[in-house]
């Protein structure tokens, strides 16, 4: 090879490279002018990322220390209530070592997401097509798609770069079966799950897909399974982190419910469904949450689909290797998909011969989902699906891959504009599997989709322009990167100013844990826990993916009428130095409430906040002492009250008033005869935002005549919750009074959150 055809080799990656560079700066300018002053898009995750990332920089990862952030003081384990972004602190702790601000290397690690991300699909792409303007199309596609844009908070997803190079790695040990690229693969796969948690669990899908279709099990028995084996090994080398992990969320009982998943699920419209910052298609953001906007842009669907259209028509859809089961599964989707239509134009129905039911069907989703799975195997068993299967498609392989990672990104309930088609799809059989229950969006499998849509279209253009006449040819490359380019271009990127800081509390010379005031706001907590990277406090206020048990209540509390909050900062239990934000909302009452606070002496102001130094002032945790009174039967004027649910000591299982709480519910307990009570135990377990704001209790001898009973305060219920995360026993003191009937009127009011209770425990006096 001569020296100038190296340097055309070399030009002919650097040319892409700078454009992606150059595309970059331009999606998001000013930002490279504003690197240590400003955040993309706004002050929620990319604050939290920069906190993490500071965290990451000075103390020493995987250390006590370091699972023990700073932030929700003084709960330990805060490191894995979020993602701990280790494998981007490659990037952005030595960055901050050289002297850079944690602002700055967080916008530095936004910023190179998206020329990295490009060129990893280029690479890939030239892998598979051996051309460059088709490399430029992937690296177009993947780099900038306008999936992007909907995930320009969360850097942990835009950092996907390597899972290109990965599958770049797949493709080349196929080729030449040298081990090296199975280690360069599982070296990719583990800092990629280091850098995004989700990927961790979702790029194994893909991989796995990929073995399935490119290696024949029987014949290719060893390198499909040396392939499995580095996977898993990758996967393993994670696992210390993940186990931490484990034991901190086990023993505070975090999990994430069916109902966040589906939430945070793709919708079938999801594919139309974009960011407000596109500049052609941002009119298709109405009423979409940004984790559902799938949309890939309508170059890239376009140009996959003509090329998938004309791919079949060259392969005739009769025969195949099982006709007689594809057209039966063919009839059976027929069947089935009628029945559930059938449902939603006559309603549930029943078939019965007397008293014998022969058949009913009352759910649209069930039948509707098992026509679907059936038309899917009729697919899988068509001519179409196998030649391609046999023959090892690449292109193939990155469409259906694609197609299938739809599906698992819709989650465990399809649905189509938020009503479940699906009774049960394969998401919701993953969920069986460790890892997945704790993957609150599915559809963040989007950016999966995305590269092999970026693959598939390179394919699909170097198959396409072959066959076009040479002016066409020449042409067709900028058509489409044009076409490309409209989609995905951004207009009025927000640059965010940082929190500011205050540098009176950076002056303070004691060590004392700090509480800003308002609190429980996210964009006010995450400004506490960004001021704390220069003041070096540990804070009570805290954001993340989990809270601890605590913090809804005290966040309430704090809200509540005045003496129920000074009860509050009792449950803190220490000395604390408050910072009251004069110029917030409710400024004023926020200062008179502290001003009240026993002891408390201000210490110091600037910026517009005031700050005072607060004794502690703990409210002490005493759990009810007593045998167990047995409960005759609880009654309520809300939802029936089934009594096993409230005395079977699950966490899990609770009463639940049928509405958000408006003031006026009742639960009353019947003890069948009366007894010297020395107080009850109600305890929240996982329902803790479901606490009561406001309650009353009265005693009964008959039924007839109420005893009131002094209210509970808060700060016994939030030291409760910080005993025992799990149950959250609240102890309520009856001091030996004498009833029969315990009654609890539930006075409050909140939008959102029913009244729930998870056990109920009444104590008598202990007889010695």
């Amino acid at each position: 090879m001569t020296k100038e055809t190296r340097a055309r080799r070399i030009m002919r990656w650097l040319a892409p490279a700078a454009g992606y560079a150059a595309l970059t700066l331009l999606f998001t300018w000013p930002l490279v002018t504003q690197l240590s002053t400003v955040l993309p898009h706004d002050l929620g995750d990319p604050v939290l990322a920069t906190r993490i990332f500071w965290w990451n920089a000075h103390v020493t990862p995987l250390t006590e220390r370091w699972w023990n952030a700073p932030h929700f003081w003084p709960t330990s384990g805060v490191t894995t209530f979020s993602e701990h972004l280790l494998g981007i602190g490659l990037l952005t702790s030595p960055l901050q070592w050289l002297g850079a601000g944690p602002v700055t290397a967080y916008n530095v690690a936004f910023l190179v997401t998206f020329p990295l991300s490009a060129i990893g699909a280029h690479a890939l792409a030239f892998r598979l097509t051996r051309r460059h303007d088709a490399s430029v199309i992937a690296g177009l596609i993947y780099g900038f798609n306008p999936y992007r844009a909907g995930q320009l908070a969360h850097v942990q997803v835009l950092w996907s770069f390597l899972m290109p190079f990965a599958l770049l790695a797949l493709h080349a040990f196929k080729d030449d079966g040298r081990i090296r690229w199975l280690a360069l693969m599982a070296v990719l796969v583990l800092l990629q799950g280091l850098g995004n948690g989700y990927y961790l669990v979702y790029f194994p899908i893909l991989v796995g897909l990929w073995t399935v279709w490119f290696f024949d099990v029987r014949a290719d028995i060893r390198r499909a399974g040396a392939v499995a084996v580095t996977g898993a090994i990758a996967v393993a080398c994670a696992l210390p982190v993940l186990a931490v992990y484990l034991r901190v969320h086990r023993s505070l009982g975090f999990q994430r419910g069916i109902g966040e998943i589906r939430d945070f699920s793709a919708d079938l419209m999801s594919l139309t469904w974009t960011a407000p910052e596109l500049t052609l298609w941002g009119w298709r953001s109405a009423g979409a949450l940004p984790e559902q906007q799938l949309f890939f842009g309508a170059t890239a669907l376009l140009l996959v689909g003509a090329t998938a259209v004309a791919a079949a028509r060259r392969v005739p859809a009769a025969g195949g290797p099982w006709p007689r089961a594809r057209m039966a599964a063919i009839l059976v989707g027929t069947l089935f998909i009628s029945l559930g239509l059938g449902t939603r134009v006559v309603g549930p129905w029943r078939i019965a011969v007397g008293a014998v039911t022969l058949a009913t069907l009352g759910d649209f989703a069930k039948p509707f989902g098992i026509g679907l799975a059936a038309l899917a195997v009729a697919v899988l068993l068509g001519r179409r699906f196998t030649d391609a299967r046999r023959r090892r498609s690449v292109f193939g392989f990155y469409v259906f891959a694609a197609i299938a990672l739809f599906i698992l990104a819709m989650g465990p309930n399809p649905a189509f504009r938020q009503t479940a088609f699906v009774y049960r799809a394969p998401y919701a059989w993953l969920m069986s599997l460790p890892g997945f229950t704790a993957t609150r969006v599915p559809a963040r499998l989007g950016m999966l989709i995305a590269l092999c849509l970026s693959a598939a279209a390179a394919l699909g253009f170097a198959r396409s322009v072959g066959r076009l006449p040479a002016r066409w040819a020449r042409a067709a490359a900028p058509i489409v990167i044009a076409g490309i380019l409209a989609d995905s271009w951004m207009f009025g990127l927000a640059m965010m100013p940082v929190p500011p800081r205050v540098p009176a509390l950076e002056a303070l010379e004691n060590d004392t844990p700090i509480l800003e005031l308002p609190m429980g706001e996210t964009t006010a907590d995450l400004a506490a826990m960004y001021r704390s990277i220069h003041h070096g406090h540990p804070v009570v206020n805290g954001w993340s993916g989990y809270f601890p048990a605590y913090y809804d209540l005290l966040r309430y509390a704090l809200k509540a009428p005045r003496e129920q909050a000074l009860s509050a900062f009792g449950g803190i239990g220490a000395a604390i130095t408050v910072v009251v934000d004069e110029r917030a909302p409710g400024g004023a009452e926020w200062l008179a409430l502290v001003g009240r606070l026993p002891g408390a002496k201000e210490v110091g102001r600037d910026a517009g906040r005031r700050l005072f130094a607060v004794p502690d002032a703990r409210t002490p945790f005493n759990p009810i002492a007593g045998p167990a009174v047995p409960i005759r039967r609880v009654t309520s004027n809300e939802t029936p009250v089934d009594l096993t649910l409230v005395t079977d000591g699950n966490r899990l299982t609770a009463w639940r008033s049928a509405t958000p709480q408006r003031g006026g519910e009742v639960i009353a307990i019947d003890l069948g005869e009366s007894h010297r009570l020395a107080g009850f135990t109600m305890s929240l377990g996982q329902f803790t935002a479901d606490f009561p704001r406001a309650l009353a209790i009265d005693l009964s001898e008959d039924g007839r005549v109420w005893t009131p009973r002094p209210p509970p305060v808060f700060g016994q219920a939030i030291a409760a919750a910080r005993r025992d995360p799990l149950m959250v026993p609240i102890p309520f003191v009856l001091a030996g009074a004498s009833a029969r009937y315990v009654r609890l009127r539930q006075l409050g009011a909140d939008e959102k959150q029913p009244w729930s209770i998870a056990e109920l425990v009444v104590h008598g006096v202990q007889v010695y």
